[in-house]
């Protein structure tokens, strides 16, 4: 299966995402000795992964809006080691910057996008 975000291809997609941790709040007394401390639940994991493509100027701008449009959006991210992470919840995308770069005498840019958020529960 080849890299992706969203289903949109990428050539190289690296980053992780973390499980669901516990969460735990912590507090003090005042005139009591010690620290008390209760389970809250769990709170979703966390995930940020950077998205690598290359191509020419108008497949990178292609590409660039589509990945822009999945913020708010519950997608599936395959990292180039093809797994696959799920329900992931894009907060933020970042800005891409493409840099030129020569391939077989052609130019051509080379772009990288990151998108973060939450892995939801289901």
């Amino acid at each position: 299966m080849a890299a992706s975000i969203g289903g949109t291809s990428c050539d190289f997609v690296k980053g992780w995402a973390s499980g669901q941790k516990q969460r735990i709040t912590t507090w003090v007394t005042p005139g009591v000795n010690g620290t008390a401390a209760q389970k809250l639940g769990t709170e979703t994991g966390r995930f940020s992964f950077v998205g690598i493509k290359f191509g020419t100027e108008s497949a990178i701008q292609t590409w660039k809006t589509t990945i822009e449009a999945m913020k708010g959006t519950t997608i599936s991210i395959v990292d180039d080691r093809a797994r696959t992470f799920a329900n992931c919840f894009v907060e933020s995308v970042g800005t891409v910057e493409p840099m030129p770069v020569i391939e077989s005498g052609a130019a051509k840019y080379r772009a990288s996008i990151s998108v973060m958020g939450h892995v939801r529960v289901t």
